[in-house]
Order: structure tokens, then sequence, then C-alpha cells
């Protein structure tokens, strides 16, 4: 499952951050999730974080977002209207599916 996501503009740090890291350039990330676990890739630079599903602490789910609430309170921030491959309940049910695995070990 792969998703697309923009950080938002506004007067937000994270954002100005992100833009002076690309000089200026607006900064695009693309979540993969699969079974072995998440892939956070900067589009811009080709950096990537990896994320185990033992680290997810919960998600939240709104109208337009999905949350991954890491124990290290890093937020993975997937915009529903943005999948490439798959959809958002796909999502929701796939992750729930890998954190009652870690719960139940």
């Amino acid at each position: 499952m792969s998703v697309t996501i923009t950080y938002s503009r506004g007067l937000n740090l994270s954002y100005n951050r992100a833009c002076e890291q690309n000089n200026g350039q607006e900064t695009t990330n693309t979540v993969q999730f699969f079974d072995s676990g998440i892939i956070v890739t900067n589009n811009f630079t080709g950096n990537k974080i990896n994320y185990n599903y033992s680290v997810v602490k919960r998600v939240i789910s709104n109208k337009k977002l999905i949350m991954l609430l890491t124990k290290a309170k890093i937020v993975i921030a997937v915009e529903k209207a943005e999948f490439t491959v798959g959809n958002s309940e796909e999502l929701i049910a796939f992750v729930d599916s890998k954190l009652k695995t870690f719960q139940n070990a």
C-alpha cells in the first residue's frame, strides 16, 4: 500500500524546516506500508525512515487524515484523499491487524 503526502503549507515549523532543506521547494513524502513495516521516503532528498509496527501506539482517524502515533510521539499522518494504492479503510484494517499481532505477542 502506498500513499504520497504533501506537508501542509502555512506557518508551521516542520513545513518551514522542510522547505529550507529543499531550497524553498515544497516537500512531499511517500509512505509505504508493508508486512515488515512502514517506510517514509522524502521525495526530494530520497532519505528514508523505517518504522516497525511495534512502535505504533495507536491509530487515529478523522474525515481527512489517518494518523499513526508512535511510542516516541512521532505522528505519521496520511491524507485519505492521497492514496495511490489501496484506500483508507484497507489501511486502517491492515495496521490494526499488525498492532493486534504485537499486542498478543
